[in-house]
This record gives structure tokens, sequence and C-alpha cells, in this order.
């Protein structure tokens, strides 16, 4: 597994855009991702991981939930080279499989799949180009 971004959870993607521009951070276009219910947008400096900023849509509760404290990092995504079999290895360790594999619009469809685990919160895994 290779980390390949950071997910913020925020409710101003335009907001925290700016903060991590002034960071030196160049931002891609917002990407609409109804599955999951919320806008995501990508952040990229050079020699540096990756920022996914997550808005999630107002009638998406679950993410809303996680605003309490504001624009936050909530997750870390690997990229995997079989996400059937990693997601299998991770349940087997005591993951919580959230999510089935499924396209994401901002990767180029490749597929995603969320876990959480009890001590280090949520994952994201991406399928290898």
């Amino acid at each position: 597994m290779n980390l390949d971004h950071i997910g913020y959870i925020t409710d101003s993607i335009e907001d925290a855009s700016a903060t991590f521009q002034a960071l030196g951070y160049t931002p891609a276009p917002v990407v609409d991702f109804p599955a999951h219910r919320c806008h995501i947008s990508f952040l990229h400096k050079q020699d540096e991981h990756n920022i996914e900023l997550v808005e999630p849509y107002e009638d998406n509760k679950s993410l809303r939930k996680l605003l309490k404290n504001g624009t936050t990092p909530y997750h870390l995504c690997y990229e995997v080279q079989d996400i059937h079999q990693a997601c299998e290895e991770l349940v087997s360790q005591d993951y919580l499989q959230l999510s089935q594999p499924l396209p994401a619009p901002a990767f180029d469809n490749r597929l995603i799949c969320y876990l959480w685990h009890r001590t280090i919160g949520y994952i994201e895994l991406l399928s290898a180009k």
C-alpha cells in the first residue's frame, strides 16, 4: 500500500482550497461525487502528498457529523494493486468495510472503497492505475 492522499472534510472547498493555496498547493477542479453525496477537489504540491477536500452535500448526515470540529483531516487513502484482495485482508484484521468498491469520477473511475478501524479511524483504498 502506498499513501496517495490525505482527505480533509470541509464545509467549504473554496475556503479550504484558498488556505492550502497560500501554503503552495495548486487546486484541481471540483468534482461532483453523487454516489458518496459530496463534492471533492484535489490539491497538489511538488514532492508532497496530495490533499483531498471533501465537502458533503447538505443531506449527507454521516459526513456532516465529522464537521463538528471544523475542517479537519479524516482519512488516509492508500493505492493498492488489488482492491478486492486488500479489502479481504483488512477485514481479516478487524477493519469494518463500509462500502463495496465502486468507480470514483475523480480517479478516472478507478475503484475506491472505505474501511474503518477502531484505533485509526477511516481509510480509503484506491485501485492502482
